[in-house]
Parts: structure tokens; sequence; C-alpha cells
């Protein structure tokens, strides 16, 4: 008798706890673990997997378990989420909330996105992204108790391709032409310049304005002949030269004078 009552009640608790097990609310990040380099940054998206009465609003804090692999650098909220705020980045630990005020959210969605963060990588390893839920309640003010489930971030060394060295061209051997020889040319002598004489222009007497005497007529000597000179010998011409001198004495005299 007793056996036939406790057997009805467990099984009236199993459905009961285990239908209440497999609608509890659940928090986690898609994808669950990903991979970057040193210096780059992935995203990720931060969902909870049902609500049976809705969303009004939460608090979650998010954190990274090794801070030196990596850095929380930024956050943002999908288009429902209103009154939303972030704290703490960048860092290793941020907090993040929003509220539902126009009840986009309702009875019985799935997987709803409640944030997505952006992680960089700072060090090659590992690190646990942790997710713990402060405040979550549902429409009309209820609590949900949701679990969570961490993420993971795997971050690699940036490897620094190698150059691929350049073959370098060898050079076609070109044969050099003969060189031609040139004679250099004979330089031509050039005659010297004969000196010139240079002419001293003498003094010109400016004839006076008042007129002057005309000097005696000199009557002309009659030059003798070669074939004469040479029939009187040299006296007659030493006799010839005395006069010509003498004329010529004579005028300068003259001009002398006349100065």
């Amino acid at each position: 008798m007793g056996g036939a009552i406790i057997a009805p009640i467990l099984i009236f608790g199993l459905f009961v706890f285990g239908s209440g097990a497999a609608l509890a609310e659940n928090v986690f990040f898609s994808p669950s673990s990903t991979s970057t380099s040193v210096g780059d940054s992935v995203e990720y998206s931060l969902m909870v997997d049902e609500l049976p009465k809705g969303l009004a609003g939460y608090l979650i804090e998010v954190s990274l378990s090794d801070g030196n692999v990596g850095e929380i650098v930024s956050a943002s909220y999908p288009s429902w989420a209103t009154l939303t705020n972030t704290t703490g980045t960048p860092g290793d630990t941020i907090r993040l909330s929003a509220v539902d005020l126009n009840k986009r959210i309702e009875n019985g969605s799935r997987n709803t996105q409640l944030a997505t963060i952006k992680v960089r990588g700072d060090a090659a390893g590992s690190t646990r992204i942790n997710v713990n839920v402060r405040k979550m309640d549902a429409d009309g003010g209820d609590a949900i108790n949701a679990g969570t489930n961490s993420g993971e971030l795997t971050v690699q060394a940036q490897v620094t391709p190698t150059p691929t060295p350049t073959p370098t061209p060898t050079p076609t051997p070109t044969s050099n032409p003969a060189s031609t020889h040139t004679s250099n040319p004979t330089s031509t002598p050039y005659p010297s310049p004969s000196p010139t004489s240079t002419v001293i222009p003498t003094s010109t007497v400016e004839p006076s304005e008042e007129a002057s005497p005309s000097p005696p007529p000199v009557e002309p000597t009659e030059t003798a002949s070669p074939t004469q000179i040479q029939s009187q010998g040299p006296l007659y011409l030493v006799v010839v030269m005395l006069a010509i001198l003498a004329v010529i004495i004579a005028t300068g005299v003259y001009w002398i004078k006349k100065k």
C-alpha cells in the first residue's frame, strides 16, 4: 500500500523537476571558442538560449581568466536593448546592462542576443571568458536564475613571413670591340710673327693764319744720267749729292725761321 502511494509521488516529482531543468535559462557565448593572432581582435555574441517569461533587463559581468593573453576592448548591444551601459572597457573585466522597455523580447523567446564583445589578443596562449549573471528579470519582475557557459580564446604568436630571396640575374659577358688606335695629331709649327716697326707720329706744324711769303723757287738741278755719272767718275757724284744736301738744308732753315 505504501509502495503504491510513493511511486506516483516520485513520478510526479521527476516530471516537475525534470521539466524545470529542461526549461532553465542558460547564458553562453557564440562562438564558444575561437582563435586569433597577437594584435588581432575577435567578437563573441553573448546569448541566452530560452526566456519562457520574456526579459525585462539584465546586469552581467564578463571577465578573462588570464588578462595577459587578451583584453576586452569594446561592447555593443542589439536593437531591442535600451538604457544600455558598459563599464570597464578596455579591460580584463567589464559589466554590461540593458533594459527591454519596448517589450520586444516576448515569452518563449529563444537564442536571444544580449550583447557583443570584442576581445583583442595580446600574447600567445589561451584564456577562458567567464560570464556571471548578476541580475536578470523576466517580464513582470520575476528573477531569472540563469546558468552560464564560459567561452575560450586562443591567441597564436604572429608569424613573420620569411622573405623569398630574389635571384640575381647573371650578366651576359659582352665582347668589347677592338680598340682603335688613334694617332695624336702632329702639331703644325706656326711661323713666328715678324716684329713690326711702330711709326711714331711727328707733330704737324699748323700754318699761320697770316700769309707767309713763299720760299724762293729752287731751280731744278739736272740729274746726270747713269751713263754720265759713270763717264764723269766719282767726283761728279759727290758734287751732285752735296747740291741736293744744300737744297735740303736751305729748305729746313727756311721753315725754322718761319716758326
